[in-house]
């Protein structure tokens, strides 16, 4: 999942410069980061949703730019095929491929919001995550399960009142091993 997940973020920029002229007033902010086997970050890159500025760090390398600010929703992330609940709208991502975490060495997290309180979402991803064969526990408004590779995740939803009605402030995070 990881290794498909970088190159797909990546282009994302790319993607974003046939963005049509109505762009949306915040987009999505993204982060990739990298680290060598010392923990040294070699590779940096990050858009920010509210002002379409990307910025590109190596050793010895630094790009700015601006490009068009990019919306993304539920269809547009997805663990073992379980997409977002219906209606959400992803805030922001970062992938730590460097990561030294507990269960893996790389990590993707996905912040959101739902328009259905955190109860709902919940019962929605684990009745998605059932259907799917996906093993997982749930604790209240948070599931904590592995993908088919083997990939550690964990879903965690509080309630939040989204354009003023009930909603959901859901993260995700996924630790490949």
């Amino acid at each position: 999942m990881m290794k498909l997940m970088i190159p797909a973020l990546a282009m994302l920029g790319l993607a974003a410069c046939d963005a049509p002229a109505d762009q949306p007033e915040k987009g999505a902010d993204v982060a990739i980061v990298a680290a060598n086997e010392q923990g040294k970050r070699v590779f940096e890159a990050a858009a920010d949703g509210k002002t379409g500025a990307v910025t590109v760090t190596t050793p010895g390398f630094d790009l700015n730019l601006k490009l068009p600010k990019v919306a993304l929703g539920a269809d547009d992330f997805d663990i073992d095929g379980v997409k977002l609940y219906p209606g959400s709208t992803i805030g922001e991502i970062r992938v730590d491929a460097g990561s030294k975490d507990k269960k893996g060495d790389a990590a993707v997290d996905v912040g959101f919001t739902a328009p259905a309180d955190a109860k709902t979402v919940a019962g929605w991803f684990a009745r998605r995550f059932t259907q799917k064969g996906i093993a997982f526990e749930r604790e209240g408004d948070t599931l904590t399960g592995e993908t088919s590779d083997g990939d550690a995740f964990v879903v965690e939803l509080v309630d939040e009142t989204v354009d003023g009605a009930a909603g959901a402030k859901g993260s995700i995070h996924v630790v490949s091993g």
